[in-house]
């Protein structure tokens, strides 16, 4: 069993959270689910993951904390962790949690609102400071990236279409339509441009989502 110390930490990587007995960050949600203990009892545990994705944790979510907890699976979370002992070993449970959306959620609705009426100009800034909410670093810098390929053929209309993915869908979605966008308008090849630039992410989610459309899942 690990050797606790009355340590915390900000942001620690999963695989490096053994000896510790609080933890804070932002992580990728993956999903949220209910299984049988040795005991028979059910529990509900939450599996969250780094945002760039090296490494993922099981949470436990006691009592009837955190209800709406799943329909957010697929998203960030700011969180809080902590161990709890007992006489078989420890787990670390769900202390507390806010999700990274909901924060970002305003003022980007307010940035969609404000430029749906305007012009190229007012569009394309709207849609970059969205891209400088994105928590996940490697799919911000992919994102910036790909604004820096938009030429003169973006309309308004396809910068419109963009920036309500912006404001609705999560991030991850967003840098998949603007690489899609990119390959459309400027006719490159979709499987040689769009699969080079998503595969080369440390965060592979964008990448599975592509490749989830090409399946038709």
């Amino acid at each position: 069993m690990p050797n606790f110390e009355a340590r915390s930490a900000q942001q620690p990587d999963l695989d490096d959270v053994s000896n510790l007995v609080r933890f804070k960050g932002c992580y990728y949600l993956k999903a949220v689910h209910e299984e049988t203990n040795a005991n028979g009892w059910p529990i509900r545990i939450a599996i969250i993951g780094d945002v760039e994705n090296t490494g993922e944790l099981e949470l436990r979510l006691l009592g009837d904390n955190f209800r709406e907890l799943a329909k957010w699976s697929g998203d960030y979370v700011n969180l809080e962790a902590a161990v709890k002992r007992y006489n078989g070993g420890y787990f670390f449970y769900l202390a507390w949690a806010e999700v990274v959306t909901d924060l970002t959620s305003n003022v980007t609705t307010n940035f969609f609102d404000q430029a749906k009426e305007n012009e190229h100009q007012e569009l394309e800034f709207g849609l970059r400071m969205r891209c400088e909410t994105i928590v996940d670093q490697s799919v911000r810098q992919l994102c910036h990236d790909i604004l820096t390929l938009f030429g003169p053929d973006f309309n308004s209309d396809t910068l419109r279409r963009l920036l309500k993915v912006a404001t609705t869908r999560h991030a991850d979605e967003l840098c998949v339509e603007m690489a899609l966008a990119v390959s459309e308008i400027e006719k490159i090849d979709d499987l040689g441009f769009v699969g080079s630039i998503l595969s080369n992410l440390r965060n592979q989610h964008p990448f599975e989502i592509w490749s989830s459309r090409l399946l038709g899942d």
